[in-house]
Parts: C-alpha cells; structure tokens; sequence
C-alpha cells in the first residue's frame, strides 16, 4: 500500500514537471499564432464573406509595406482570403507603441 502511494505521487510529480517545462518552452511565436487565430475567430465572426480565410503570424506570408506604414506600425498579423479563385492577402498591423 505504501509503495502504490509513494509510487503514485512520483508519477504526479513528474506530470507536474513535465507540465511546467511545457508551458516554460512556448515561444513568442506560438503566441502570435494564437493572436492570429482569435483575429481570425473575431473577423469571421463579425464580416460577412464568401470563401475561406486564415490570419497567419508574420513572416509565413510575405507581405509588401509601404515605408511610411512600417516606420509607424507593428505587423500583427496577415490574413488570406480566398474567394473562386482569386487571393487577397492583407496585413493586419497595430500603432507602435511610444
């Protein structure tokens, strides 16, 4: 009985570790993916269009700026919506902070 006890809580401790471990390795990435998925979420839900769409992190789909708009904002993200056919990609960017 004893060695079930002592032998269950070693298991708990180590999904704890495990766990922590996980959390502690995301990367900055993997949060702005999941910006992108809730922009998404909130553009599907508050647009009406035709075809599909998906928000991606920056740098998986290039996107061309202009100087001016660069200089002044922070890309967040680039969404992709595809309509019979035809591509429209555009950039989703947020004010730079002072």
């Amino acid at each position: 009985m004893r060695s079930s006890a002592v032998a269950l809580l070693g298991v708990v401790c180590a999904g704890v570790a495990i766990g922590i471990l996980l959390s502690a390795q995301s990367t900055p990435a993997d949060s702005m993916s999941g910006e992108c998925e809730a922009l998404e979420q909130e553009i599907r839900a508050n647009q009406s269009f035709n075809g599909s769409l998906q928000c991606y992190p920056p740098g998986v789909i290039d996107v061309n700026l202009s100087e001016e708009i660069d200089e002044r904002t922070e890309l967040q993200c680039v969404c992709r919506n595809v309509y019979r056919g035809e591509e429209r990609v555009f950039p989703v960017t947020r004010s730079q902070e002072p």
